[in-house]
């Protein structure tokens, strides 16, 4: 026979099967060798218990793994359900503060376009005063009345100016005239640029009294000429106002975040105009590029976002983890306090009836050792009617029935000594009486009379007493 191969060997290749075979039969029966001394080794810790302690082993497993189930399967149920509540709640709370906030913002952005377009603003701007003390007082004055009629500018405004045509700013918070610097010049025409279009961006003062600021074109309703720009800072606790009631300041945080990240508005007022964290930036980042309101942050905290449909703003919602199951964690809390209470209460009546089974044994054991030294005197005193019970008055019954045969062999063995006895003298009467004839014989054949005389007369006493 040929193999083909690097090893062309028969005879090594034969015995390397062999070896193989041998190493995996051996293994084989290791590892059957090692169940056998295994299942040996537990049998004999079994046996080696007490019935006590069988009673608690089987029982208490029986108890404790069936409450762990039950702890475990209650427990992903109730941080399951409790984690959809507060999502649900969550969301419920977002969607609510986000449609008062577009709603802030719609009002506001309806104002200023209003504002914007009012004849008494226009009036006030396009009229020719004379470049005196007089005609800045006359546009002061003409100014001052078109703002504070045409609109309530202490609800949205906190501070702001409006800048004319003719390089005046007039500042509606001091009602004074100054002249625009250079960065008011370039931001004017930026906005003349827009051709009318509201702009939403940071507030001129940032303060905690400014949220962000809106500026706006003021262009003629007449002639479509520019007359100017507003720009005003809104307040801040108009978002503030609207989200407070709704938001639990100890456990939950609300942001409204521009896209420069500054945070407009926040429960947490030193965070007012700060940047927002970069972790949670790119989770708001990531909940606008999926389009979705929901993202849980990897810092254990629920995060949720949603972008206002009035301008570039994200309302942010944050929770901690620990919020959401501290109630989880106390219904577990009770649940393992009510699993402990049970548990106490398993092992003290599986000890009481461990002890209801053992103690009467070892009672029963007792009394089956006196009475196997033969003290067959000693009582039992079990008062339980179950099998137990049954088996004691089974063993009294035993020992009882015990006695009185033994006493009985015992008076039968005297009877029978009696008669061996008896039946003893009675074989040795009759052999005394013929010795002594035999001897009273020979005495009187030796003439020896007055021997012969005394032994009859002692042998006619003994008889006599006999």
């Amino acid at each position: 026979m040929t193999l083909h191969g690097k090893n062309k060997n028969p005879f090594f290749t034969y015995y390397s099967l062999y070896l193989l075979c041998y190493i995996i039969k051996l293994a084989k029966l290791t590892g059957f060798k090692k169940g056998v001394d295994t299942n040996m080794k537990l049998k004999s810790i079994w046996e080696s218990l007490s019935l006590k302690r069988k009673i608690l082993t089987v029982f208490l497993p029986l108890i404790l793994i069936p409450f762990l189930l039950v702890l475990i399967v209650s427990g992903t149920i109730i941080v399951r359900s409790g984690k959809a509540e507060a999502v649900k709640n969550a969301e419920d709370k977002l969607m609510l503060v986000s449609d008062q906030i577009d709603q802030i913002l719609s009002n506001i952005q309806y104002n200023i376009k209003a504002f914007s377009t009012s004849s008494a603003l226009q009036d006030a701007i396009s009229e020719d005063y004379p470049d005196s003390t007089y005609g800045n007082y006359l546009f002061t004055t003409s100014m001052h009345s078109a703002v504070y009629n045409i609109m309530d500018i202490q609800s949205y405004i906190s501070s702001g100016y409006i800048h004319t045509y003719d390089d005046k700013i007039y500042d509606i918070n001091t009602d004074s005239i100054r002249t625009p610097d250079a960065e008011m010049d370039t931001y004017y025409d930026y906005v003349v640029a827009q051709k009318g279009r509201i702009i939403l961006g940071s507030p001129s003062v940032k303060d905690t009294d400014s949220a962000f600021n809106i500026s706006k074109s003021l262009i003629d309703i007449n002639t479509g000429e520019c007359l100017g720009i507003l720009s005003f800072d809104i307040k801040e606790s108009l978002f503030y106002d609207s989200y407070r009631s709704v938001i639990d300041k100890n456990e939950e945080q609300l942001y409204l975040i521009d896209n420069n990240r500054c945070i407009l508005s926040s429960e947490d007022r030193e965070l007012l105009h700060q940047t927002v964290s970069n972790d949670l930036w790119k989770t708001v980042q990531e909940i606008s590029y999926a389009k979705d309101r929901l993202f849980l942050s990897s810092n254990d905290s629920l995060v949720l976002a949603t972008t206002s449909e009035i301008g570039e703003y994200h309302i942010v919602y944050v929770l901690e983890y620990y919020s959401i199951y501290r109630e989880v964690l106390g219904l577990t809390l009770i649940l393992v306090c009510i699993g402990i209470f049970a548990l106490i209460v398993t092992i003290i009546l599986t000890t009481v009836l461990a002890q209801s089974v053992t103690k009467p044994l070892a009672l029963l054991t007792t009394y089956a050792d006196r009475t196997g030294h033969g003290d067959f005197s000693a009582d039992i005193q079990i008062n339980s009617k179950d099998e137990i019970g049954f088996l004691a008055e089974r063993f009294k019954k035993m020992n009882h029935n015990i006695r009185n045969l033994t006493i009985r062999i015992y008076d039968e063995q005297t009877q029978k000594k009696e008669y061996a006895l008896n039946l003893l003298q009675a074989q040795i009467n009759p052999h005394f009486l013929y010795n002594c004839l035999d001897n009273i014989s020979s005495l009187i054949t030796d003439h020896k009379n007055d021997p012969a005389l005394s032994m009859l007369y002692h042998l006619g006493r003994y008889y006599r007493a006999v």
